[in-house]
């Protein structure tokens, strides 16, 4: 431990001991000589002691895991605004703090708990409760935390038991924010969604490269975060880099090397995909603070370079009152009216007179307009990325590692990093943080959803967004895509069988049912809506197996039945049968196969699925009035 970190471990347990001459505010972290976290039923315990000896706290669940119990949420509030509407009105900042997602990866729990402690209990920290309300859920994957063991963690260092990484489900509760299949998650949406908080900051403990530092850090900075916010996050960061050096710890950007055997390479930056805390934060227009202490560090070492950040956050937060609730109010007013402006303005001969919805509509290989040759390059500003990545490095710093070398194992017989601790470096890297959009949509105006698929709408719901239903029927102009050449992974994913596809887009008129949904992107979740809609995003529906039955083909041909009526079509239409006669002659395969060349026939006649490979979901491109409640 750093001599200055030990000075200070010294000052918090005579802090913790001088709270009250007849009550000891110890924890269990702390009593155990910075070695051991506690299990639920003792965390439990010591909340609901915060909760009963001050009137700053509130303990409540805000939630119920698979396994029965409940999930804790404290709130942390000065003034006594312990409900979401009171919080809001109150005007302070709100910040939600959340701990063991990885449930082995439990630093922050025991960092808040102290910090709970010296801000509502000694009062060392009161300073701190002025202008903020805390939200602090210590255990999210509660199930995972009680699967508790010494042998969990094969690369960390501490505490002496520790949680698992997943639920009782066996799911990875941080990549479930977008499709929210797990029941935790689900409350923590719910959570989310009635307090609105405005900064999200989530505790890890992180692994694959040895250094000197105890704590690493991210925050989504990049084109997925509204430059409002992200210029309030800079501050942030200016902040608490500068406040960590002061107190002997110092703190490195979240590193992920170039070449793991030889730091100098460099340190890739990102941005995080919604289906991860800080970039689901992102689209919601929220504040984020990753924080990875380093697996190899001591426990105690890590709880309290984590208790230190908190609190250089909160004393940010406490300097500049107001500004963080101004940035992402700015940000959503920012993404209402972009979404407002949104979509097409076409005439009726852009579009194609297709068949309602439930009759033979065009062919699936048909060449319709696509959408994108109505948008100018004026416009191309308006386009929402939607998935990045590193394009090379803007600046460099200074990094304190170690000397590496490669070793030959006699065991594996392969080769492997050796990080030698004897001989510490201080060398500059370069950081690629030059993260560019690789995905970029143009928004509609709205989606359409046809009421069916409640599963999609349940979720929708989940994520705070508004929807809207048709009262009647409404023939709308949609753009919707046509997928093909499918994969799916070999192996579940988070429980799912996650697809990529190729996607080509087309414009149809489209009879929609009344009580089918609207989704009006002019909202603040909007941008939730996007994502999730959108099949060219990372973490849409589509990606996650919501909609694999629009891949399944339900009905088939016979042989001797497709013959005649092919036959029938060749004869009746004479451009067919050039269009035949020119696929067999260029394609061999084709050719060579009597079941393509009938699907050929069968694909183009009025007994085709029109529903198949298509997806359900309209892209609205026009603001026509629509009758909706």
């Amino acid at each position: 431990m750093h001599p200055h970190i030990k000075l200070l471990f010294l000052a918090a347990m005579l802090a913790a001991g001088s709270a009250s001459a007849q009550t000891d505010w110890t924890t269990h972290f702390e009593r155990s000589g910075g070695e051991a976290t506690p299990t639920y039923a003792q965390t439990l315990r010591y909340l609901e002691r915060l909760d009963s000896a001050s009137a700053w706290i509130r303990l409540e669940s805000f939630g119920v895991t698979p396994e029965g119990r409940d999930l804790p949420l404290v709130i942390l509030a000065r003034g006594g605004e312990f409900t979401p509407d009171a919080a809001r009105a109150s005007g302070k900042d709100i910040l939600l703090i959340q701990s063991g997602i990885h449930a082995g990866e439990i630093d922050g729990k025991d960092a808040t708990l102290m910090l709970l402690r010296d801000i509502a209990i000694t009062r060392r920290l009161e300073h701190l409760a002025e202008n903020v309300i805390v939200l602090f859920m210590p255990i999210f994957n509660l199930d995972g935390h009680e699967r508790c063991s010494p042998f969990n963690r094969i690369n960390q260092n501490g505490p002496v038991e520790m949680g698992w990484r997943t639920t009782a489900q066996n799911l990875n509760l941080n990549r479930d924010y977008m499709k929210a299949d797990a029941p935790e998650m689900r409350a923590w949406l719910r959570t989310f969604n009635a307090w609105m908080p405005d900064m999200l900051i989530d505790c890890h403990v992180t692994d694959g490269i040895d250094f000197q530092y105890n704590l690493s850090y991210a925050m989504e900075v990049h084109g997925n975060m509204a430059p409002p916010v992200a210029q309030w996050e800079r501050g942030l960061e200016r902040a608490f880099i500068s406040g960590m050096e002061e107190i002997g710890d110092p703190i490195v950007p979240y590193t992920f090397p170039r070449e793991r055997s030889d730091i100098r390479q460099g340190i890739i930056d990102w941005a995080s995909r919604p289906r991860l805390s800080t970039g689901y934060a992102a689209i919601r227009n929220r504040a984020n603070l990753l924080i990875e202490t380093h697996m190899m560090k001591p426990f105690r070492d890590r709880v309290y370079a984590t208790y230190h950040l908190l609190i250089e956050v909160l004393d940010y937060v406490r300097l500049h009152p107001g500004t963080l609730r101004a940035a992402v109010e700015e940000a959503e007013r920012s993404d209402i009216a972009r979404f407002a402006n949104a979509g097409i303005p076409l005439s009726r001969d852009a579009v194609p007179d297709t068949p309602p919805r439930g009759a033979p509509q065009s062919r699936p290989d048909d060449t319709h307009r696509s959408p994108f040759s109505s948008y100018s390059p004026a416009r191309s500003h308006d386009s929402i990325a939607v998935h990045f990545r590193s394009q090379g490095s803007t600046r460099s710093f200074r990094f304190l590692g170690y000397e590496t070398e490669i070793r030959q194992s006699t065991i594996s017989g392969g080769t492997y990093v050796w990080w030698d601790r004897s001989r510490p470096i201080e060398v500059d890297v370069p950081f690629l943080d030059d993260v560019q959009p690789v995905v970029k949509v143009l928004p509609p105006r709205a989606y359409v959803i046809p009421q069916e698929w409640q599963d999609v709408i349940a979720v929708l719901r989940l994520h705070g967004v508004e929807l809207l239903r048709l009262r009647e029927d409404a023939r709308l102009a949609v753009e919707t895509f046509v997928f093909s050449d499918a994969e799916w992974r070999d192996r579940p994913y988070e429980g799912r069988f996650t697809v990529n596809t190729n996607i080509t887009p087309r414009i149809d008129t489209v009879l929609y049912d009344a009580g089918d949904y609207v989704v009006d992107l002019a909202q603040p979740s909007g941008r939730v809506a996007l994502h999730l809609l959108e099949p060219r995003a990372p973490d849409s529906f589509v990606f996650w197996g919501f909609f694999n039955a629009v891949f399944e083909r339900k009905e088939y041909f016979e042989d001797y039945v497709m013959e005649e009526i092919a036959a029938d079509m060749l004869a009746d239409d004479p451009e067919l049968r050039a269009e035949f006669e020119r696929k067999l002659a260029a394609d061999t395969a084709f050719a060579a196969s009597p079941r393509a060349r009938l699907w050929f026939f069968y694909e183009r006649s009025p007994w085709f699925d029109e529903k198949l490979n298509v997806y359900p979901v309209g892209r609205l491109l026009q603001t026509p009035p629509l009758v909706v409640e």
